[in-house]
Order: structure tokens, then C-alpha cells, then sequence
């Protein structure tokens, strides 16, 4: 349920990407649409918009592309 009391309760999206070359924010902010919409639609989020989530997306510096990865967490 994604309701307590009748009030919504927003989940908090956090997305980190990792990366060797850092990119533009417009194109990190922009590059995790598709992820977030699989997150709604595999229902671990109730919806997108900003009454349902809190969306954090920042980016570090890795030294070595073997490091690169992006993580996800979603909480409430």
C-alpha cells in the first residue's frame, strides 16, 4: 500500500551514478527517465510524479571503467 492514513507517502528515489568521464547534469538528470519509469512500472514506485517521489540523482568520479556502475535506492 502506498498509503498510510489516507495521506500519500512520497518514496525517495536516489540514483548514483559512478562514471570514469563525469557528464553534463542536463544529461545525467535526463539519462535516468527510462530507469525511473521501470521502477513505476514494476510497481516499486506508485507513480513519477512529484506527489509520489523524491528524486536525488547525483554522479561520482570513478578511476577505472571497471568501477563504473549506478546505483539505485528507493525508500519511504
Amino acid at each position: 500500500a502506498f498509503y498510510d492514513a489516507g495521506m500519500p507517502e512520497r518514496h525517495r528515489v536516489r540514483i548514483v551514478s559512478k562514471r570514469v568521464r563525469l557528464c553534463d547534469p542536463d544529461n545525467l538528470v535526463g539519462g535516468v527517465k527510462h530507469l525511473v519509469d521501470y521502477l513505476r512500472d514494476a510497481k516499486i514506485i506508485p507513480e513519477d510524479d512529484p506527489k509520489s517521489i523524491t528524486l536525488e540523482v547525483s554522479q561520482e568520479k570513478v578511476s577505472s571503467y571497471k568501477e563504473e556502475e549506478t546505483w539505485v535506492e528507493v525508500s519511504r
